[in-house]
């Protein structure tokens, strides 16, 4: 299964996700951001990584296995 190698910094999803919050950060550390912003973009950003992640290796899953979590 290629998707589920590790892909470490070659991963597009986790350079655009280090991205966004490299940048959120620095907005933050000017000020053109109050703290409660970027605690909700730190919690989206992560949070969509996370879920297209999954739904990644989920659907490798399905279809290099078929049915998965069902008896065949």
């Amino acid at each position: 299964m290629k998707n589920l190698d590790y892909k470490g910094f070659r991963s597009t999803r986790f350079v655009g996700t280090l991205l966004v919050f490299s940048v959120s950060s620095l907005f933050l550390a000017l000020g053109l951001i109050e703290s409660g912003h970027w605690t909700n973009i730190a919690i989206w950003t992560l949070g969509i990584y996370a879920g297209s992640e999954a739904g990644a290796k989920f659907a490798e899953a399905i279809s290099t296995k078929g049915n998965v979590g069902y008896p065949s």
